[in-house]
C-alpha cells in the first residue's frame, strides 16, 4: 500500500472517517421531533454526511471527527477504544485531503440507529489510499446524528481509487415501529449460532447469514454485493473462538450492531463488525466486515 508518511496508529488511518450533525441550529426538543416526522430517515442521514465533508475541508479531519462523535464513541485500532481518547492525540495535518461518499444507508424504523458505509479517498498530493468506510450512527433527543462507531476496508495498494457514486442504495428496515425489549436477546442468540457454524465453514456460514441486498467487507477486497461475494466470503476463516465485545440495537428491534474478537484456526486474530437486520423473526447480515 503507498505511504503516505502519516503516523503509524492514526485513527485517520485504521478507522478513517466518523459522521456529522443533522442540522446545524441549535433546537429544542419538540422542535427536534416535530422535523424527524416531517423528513425521509435516510435523506436526513445522507445530507448530515454530506455537510460533514464540507465541514472536515474546513476544520481538519482530527476536529471535526471529535466535533461529531457521540460521547460513547467508539474506534477499532483494532481492538475497540474510545473514539475522543484517541483522536485528541492526533493533530491536524493541513497536507493530507479525506474524501468520501455514501454508497449505502440504512436507518432503524425508530429513527434512532444508522449506518453509512461507500468509498473513501485519503491523500497526500498524489500519494492515495482508498478502502471502504462503515459508520455506525445514534440520533439523540435533539435530532442530530452522531457517530458511534466508526471502521475502515482499506484496498491493497496497487488498486485504483474507486469513483464516488451518484446515488445511494437504501436499505429500508422492516416493519417494525413498537419498542422491543428481547430483541438484543433475540440477536445475541443468533450470532453465538453464527458464530457456531463458523468454526467448520467460516465462508458459508457467513454466506447463509447475508440477506439478499448484504455486503460483504474484506481488508484489501472493499466492499462486495451478495451476489458477488465469493471472493471476500473466501478470505473468512474457519474459527475456534468468538467473543463478542459490544452490541447495539435500535428501540424498533428492527436494526442492530455488534463488534467482537474472532480468533481463526491457524493463529490469526480479527476483528468483526456486523449490521444486522430483523426480517420477520430472523436477524440477517446486512454487513459483515472484518479486519
Amino acid at each position: 500500500m503507498t505511504n503516505l508518511a502519516l503516523p503509524a496508529a492514526s485513527p485517520v488511518i485504521r478507522s478513517f472517517r466518523a459522521a456529522c450533525l443533522a442540522g446545524l441550529m441549535i433546537l429544542d426538543s419538540s422542535g427536534a421531533v416535530a422535523r424527524q416526522r416531517d423528513e425521509d430517515p435516510i435523506d436526513s442521514l445522507v445530507a448530515a454526511e454530506r455537510r460533514f465533508a464540507a465541514d472536515v475541508a474546513q476544520t481538519g479531519i482530527s476536529s471535526a471527527f471529535r466535533a461529531h462523535a457521540a460521547p460513547n464513541s467508539i474506534l477499532l485500532r483494532p481492538y475497540p477504544v474510545p473514539a475522543l481518547t484517541e483522536l485528541a492525540r492526533q493533530p491536524d495535518d493541513p497536507a493530507v485531503r479525506l474524501e468520501w461518499e455514501p454508497a449505502v444507508a440504512a436507518v432503524a424504523a425508530s429513527n434512532d440507529l444508522g449506518f453509512t458505509t461507500g468509498p473513501y479517498r485519503l491523500s497526500r498530493g498524489a500519494k492515495v489510499r482508498a478502502g471502504q468506510f462503515l459508520t455506525v450512527w445514534q440520533r439523540g433527543s435533539d435530532g442530530r446524528w452522531r457517530w458511534y462507531l466508526d471502521n475502515g476496508s482499506p484496498l491493497e495498494g496497487d488498486r485504483p481509487a474507486p469513483s464516488f457514486p451518484a446515488t445511494v442504495t437504501r436499505l429500508r428496515p422492516a416493519a417494525r415501529t413498537a419498542p422491543d425489549t428481547g430483541a438484543a436477546l433475540s440477536l445475541g442468540t443468533a450470532e453465538d449460532a453464527l458464530h457456531g457454524a463458523m468454526r467448520s465453514d467460516g465462508p458459508g456460514a457467513v454466506r447463509a447469514a447475508l440477506a439478499d441486498e448484504g455486503y460483504v467487507l474484506r481488508n484489501g477486497m472493499g466492499a462486495a454485493s451478495h451476489d458477488d461475494a465469493a471472493a471476500a466470503l473466501a478470505a473468512t476463516p474457519a474459527i475456534d473462538r468468538a467473543e463478542r465485545l459490544g452490541l447495539r440495537v435500535s428501540v424498533a428491534g428492527d436494526l442492530a450492531v455488534s463488534y467482537g474478537r474472532l480468533d481463526a484456526k491457524g493463529g490469526e486474530r480479527l476483528y468483526y463488525v456486523r449490521i444486522w437486520r430483523r426480517q420477520g423473526e430472523t436477524w440477517r447480515l446486512l454487513i459483515d466486515q472484518l479486519s
